[in-house]
């Protein structure tokens, strides 16, 4: 083998050893205030794909939560079925943000 043949492989495993050790493991996390009810909770998503509500100093793990403890009664379920679907859309971008923000620069 040649020199060149066995210092590319080393070079690329030193890189690669280096960027590994180099990211940090704390999860990067993009929130968003969203308007529901007249009010402006924050919703936060990780880029474990983990996503959950805020309100007042409260959190919330589901949408439910939220809304039933922030919304008046009148909310009916084709309302929340809808503002489900606005918050999916909204989830997969903070996701995508804070995944693209936790690879290794």
């Amino acid at each position: 083998m040649s020199k060149k043949q066995i210092i590319k492989p080393l070079l690329v495993i030193l890189v690669a050893t280096i960027g590994l050790y180099s990211c940090e493991d704390d999860p990067e996390e993009y929130c968003e205030e969203y308007p529901i009810c007249d009010l402006s909770p924050t919703y936060c998503c990780d880029d474990d794909g983990n996503c959950t509500y805020s309100y007042d100093g409260n959190s919330y793990s589901s949408l439910e939560d939220l809304t039933s403890a922030i919304c008046p009664a009148s909310i009916t379920g084709p309302e929340l079925e809808a503002l489900q679907i606005e918050l999916d859309k909204l989830s997969i971008r903070l996701i995508s943000e804070a995944r693209s923000a936790a690879i290794c620069k």
